[in-house]
């Protein structure tokens, strides 16, 4: 029903439903933060969401409560609680602490309870597959998305072994139904041009070009899909997943932020 004397927008006058991606990256994650708040403040309708790992740790904030307050989140937030050093642990995080933490956030239980539908992915380790949560309880789906092995305790689930979900699909944007979407994209930029690598470059290297080559070919397949249309955000900084300095998390949230809003045409124009 309409007020009197308002006018009627038929379906095709009404902003289409958006897809949002959040992909993984730790610490980098406070770039979604960002993208988020901009998002908001241009009225994008957020129709579904797909996370990995921080993405599904933010995703699921999101969707269970879209006005929630990531400022306070944000700030309140200190790293060092989910930590529990242990000789004999196969990861340095308290994962009870962990599950603890994400119930305060994530008022909603299961995923049918979300105000916007949800789909988190992790790895099967064993069959080197991709595994997509959208039905079932939230917090435990999403402790999987984050189990970096050597991090978090690896999740042994119906014969599975359960670990974070950027060893395949870093940025779940193929977990996403809508053909109007909106990446969030953390993965690390290479070594600079033209400086000889270090041995921690080569070592990053060998986890980062797989990465890019995933994301790559997601893009690639994005463009030459004609159904589709997408904007990409990606955060330009070498700041490590684990790096949760005050400092850090401000600049990359900020860079999310003004990245979005730099795009805000290309994104309106997703909408109509």
């Amino acid at each position: 029903m309409t007020k009197r004397g308002a006018v009627k927008r038929s379906s095709s006058d009404r902003p289409k439903g958006i897809g949002l991606c959040l992909g993984g990256g730790g610490a980098r994650g406070y770039f979604h933060v960002g993208v988020v708040k901009a998002l908001r403040e241009l009225q994008v309708p957020v129709s579904e969401i797909s996370g990995c790992s921080i993405g599904a740790v933010i995703g699921g904030i999101l969707a269970a409560d879209p006005e929630c307050d990531f400022n306070k989140i944000t700030k309140d937030f200190k790293f060092v609680r989910l930590v529990k050093l242990q000789a004999r642990s196969r990861g340095f995080i308290d994962m009870d602490r962990v599950r603890q933490y994400l119930e305060s956030l994530i008022p909603a239980k299961k995923f049918k309870d979300l105000k916007i539908p949800l789909s988190v992915n992790a790895t099967d380790m064993h069959k080197a597959k991709e595994v997509v949560f959208r039905r079932g309880p939230i917090v435990p789906a999403i402790m999987k998305s984050i189990s970096i092995p050597g991090i978090f305790p690896i999740k042994y689930e119906s014969g599975k072994a359960l670990c974070d979900g950027g060893f395949l699909n870093m940025v779940p944007a193929s977990n996403l139904s809508s053909r109007r979407i909106i990446i969030s994209d953390l993965t690390p930029p290479l070594a600079d041009k033209g400086k000889a690598p270090t041995h921690a470059d080569i070592l990053k290297a060998a986890v980062y070009i797989p990465l890019k080559h995933q994301v790559d070919t997601m893009l690639d397949g994005l463009s030459r899909d004609k159904r589709k249309k997408f904007v990409h955000l990606h955060l330009d900084s070498k700041m490590e997943i684990l790096d949760f300095r005050s400092r850090q998390t401000q600049n990359v949230m900020k860079q999310g932020y003004d990245q979005t809003m730099a795009k805000k045409v290309l994104i309106r124009r997703l909408m109509r």
